[in-house]
């Protein structure tokens, strides 16, 4: 029979897994206390990782998250284990929260350096989607999780997440889009400094938010004046000005025809109002009110101004057209929109029944992949 995990699960290191951070911290803190880029300064000549972000300025780096998958498990473990003096106690169990359409391939490849690299005692592979809905207090909610690497739209009923609907529109193509229309005005060379500074020492959502405001109201394409521009104070002291295009950026998730004004990529998607709605309508009656009723707005992108107003109200119209009852309600929570889904797999790792969903490695010894799938949540 497999074993269940029986050493003690006061101390668990619960990692957030994002394309652009992770998210570091221990059961029971209500938000990360480490944030560590998803990439690796890499030293080509040698063939060496080196763990430290400081090294990112100086080397070439590698990314090892991509649309918040992992792509190098071993890159990332290294960074996760650069972390050890913080958490002498790491290695008693380590909660990874992944997005539901992580694959069962990335998981076993994780246990195996985990468990058999640095002698993890207990592993724990969670849900980012159901950590998002139980940090926000929900056992069913959809999820609308807006990061930097994708965009996704996911039902969580009865604390499961289920199938949802992925935008391969997100906040580092928002970003790399706001950063070439602000160089192009930039008259000098201090200020382009200036402004990759500014974008070095901050994170993208952060440097979304300084920039970027929803139009409470759809742009209208035909009248829009994309000759206006703003100016902006960067936090030294400096002024730069910048036309009204990157200012339209975030209409991109409402409107999909304002991306082309933009960019010249072939990227086909929905809008996030129309992907809420398939998402909706797959499910039954009873569920669809609930999930409509209890609507989730996570990840950094969703911290730009006016975005969960524009959202409601492009909702309340398609739900007209299509005879869906009840309105849009969202759930307020108390912490930072990007720290939620950390949040929730904190409290998670705090209960009394962790211990159930966790796997040792008596248990990867015993069974491999099935014994760390079977007690996935």
């Amino acid at each position: 029979a497999p074993s269940i995990s029986t050493q003690s699960m006061s101390t668990v290191t619960v990692v957030d897994i994002g394309s652009y951070s992770l998210k570091v911290g221990e059961s029971s803190d209500t938000r990360p206390a480490h944030e560590l880029y998803s990439c690796l300064a890499y030293k080509e000549k040698d063939n060496q990782y080196l763990p430290n972000d400081s090294f990112l300025s100086s080397h070439n780096s590698k990314q090892f998250v991509q649309n918040g998958q992992i792509s190098d498990p071993e890159a990332f473990s290294i960074k996760l284990n650069s972390l050890l003096q913080y958490y002498p106690n790491m290695y008693n169990c380590v909660s990874l929260l992944q997005p539901y359409y992580s694959t069962s391939q990335e998981r076993q490849q994780l246990a195996e350096i985990q468990f058999e690299k640095y002698n993890c005692k207990a592993l724990h592979f969670g849900s980012q989607e159901t950590s998002a809905a139980l940090g926000a207090g929900c056992q069913t909610a959809m999820v609308i999780d807006l990061g930097h690497g994708v965009s996704k739209t996911v039902p969580v009923v009865d604390g499961h997440a289920l199938e949802g609907n992925l935008m391969y529109l997100n906040g580092e193509l928002l970003q790399q889009k706001l950063l070439i229309e602000a160089q192009q005005q930039l008259n000098n060379s201090a200020h382009y400094e200036t402004l990759n500074q500014f974008q070095r020492k901050f994170l993208g959502s952060d440097f979304l938010q300084f920039f970027c405001s929803v139009s409470e109201q759809p742009v209208d394409l035909v009248s829009f004046e994309f000759s206006n521009s703003q100016s902006y104070n960067l936090p030294d002291g400096s002024q730069i000005t910048i036309n009204n295009p990157c200012q339209t950026l975030p209409e991109c998730y409402f409107n999909t025809n304002i991306f082309q004004v933009f960019s010249s990529e072939n990227l086909k998607f929905y809008s996030l109002q129309y992907q809420f709605l398939q998402t909706v309508l797959e499910k039954p009656a009873q569920v669809k009110r609930e999930l409509i009723q209890n609507i989730i707005l996570c990840g950094g992108v969703s911290r730009m101004n006016n975005l969960q107003n524009r959202l409601r109200t492009e909702l309340e119209s398609i739900f007209a057209v299509q005879n869906l009852s009840g309105k849009p309600k969202f759930i307020d929570y108390k912490c930072d929109q990007r720290h939620l889904t950390f949040f929730g797999g904190s409290a998670i790792a705090s209960l009394g029944v962790f211990g159930y969903m966790v796997s040792s490695a008596q248990e990867w010894r015993e069974e491999g992949i099935v014994g760390v799938e079977r007690r996935r949540m």
